[in-house]
């Protein structure tokens, strides 16, 4: 149970560098301009870029890490049926 506990905050870690990657770039690439009251100047393709790469980072850590973790638990965690109990 730890292990699957490590890998699940592992996979949050990454997700949430993605995430914090995405909102950095909209931060300095539109709200501080608007704010500064310079105009929008903003690197769309920069934006862009993280608006594709963070669904991807999360389904890669979904099919690769978790969902085999998930499948693995449920092999082990299957209770046995006896016999006599039926």
């Amino acid at each position: 149970m730890r292990r699957r506990n490590v890998v699940e905050l592992t996979a949050a870690v990454a997700i949430g560098i993605a995430l914090s990657q995405l909102v950095n770039a909209i931060v300095e690439g539109v709200i501080i301009p608007v704010l500064a009251g310079v105009g929008i100047d903003t690197p769309w393709r920069t934006i862009l870029g993280y608006v594709i790469t963070v669904p991807g980072t999360v389904l890669g850590i979904y099919v690769v890490v978790v969902r085999p973790l998930n499948r693995r638990h449920e092999r082990v965690s299957t209770p046995v049926v006896d016999r006599d109990d039926l």
